[in-house]
């Protein structure tokens, strides 16, 4: 059985993709908070590194402040979302990602 889902809005396509970041250290994967930020990180940065210039931005659009952004960036690394080198996973960066499971 194939079905497709079509999330209408980036914030919907973070929040469907949220789960791959569930571990054992983060059971609970991505909060809607994060979701949130990590969709206006999306839409600004695209695939370019994370500046301070585009921390500022996200604080603009999601009307937290610049340390509250900073607090969601640090998490978002920690839990994956974000590399190390500040660019956001590419997985997220796809329009079009297949979830493939075979039952056996």
């Amino acid at each position: 059985m194939t079905h497709i889902v079509k999330p209408n809005t980036l914030g919907g396509f973070v929040r469907s993709l949220s789960g791959l970041f569930i571990t054992k250290s983060n059971p609970l994967g991505l909060t809607n908070a994060e979701c949130t930020v990590l969709a206006a990180l999306i839409h600004i940065a695209g695939n370019r590194q994370i500046t301070k210039e585009i921390k500022i931005q996200v604080a603009s659009i999601s009307n937290h402040g610049l340390q509250v952004v900073t607090n969601y960036f640090n998490r978002l690394k920690h839990k994956g979302a974000i590399r190390s080198n500040n660019t956001i996973h590419p997985i997220l960066l796809n329009s079009t990602v297949i979830i493939k499971y075979e039952v056996k």
